[in-house]
């Protein structure tokens, strides 16, 4: 198995927003990242409640991969 760095984790909760409908505006602003270009000039709103929905959607597809994982000894 590869080695995961910090930057796999940014990267997966990108994929999986995006697959699970998330507006990729949003996923970038959840990522930190900057607007660029018009939306960078004239749209100046957070999107801090789409934000939200976002992180606790993706608490619960954690949670619930974590769930269906098999321990083996």
């Amino acid at each position: 198995m590869p080695k995961f760095i910090p930057h796999d984790a940014r990267r997966s909760l990108s994929t999986l927003l995006s697959e699970h409908g998330v507006a990729p505006h949003v996923t970038e602003k959840m990522l930190g990242h900057t607007m660029r270009g018009g939306m960078a000039v004239y749209n100046k709103h957070d999107w801090m409640k789409e934000q939200s929905e976002g992180y606790e959607l993706y608490c619960n597809l954690i949670r619930g991969s974590k769930s269906n994982l098999v321990n083996v000894v």
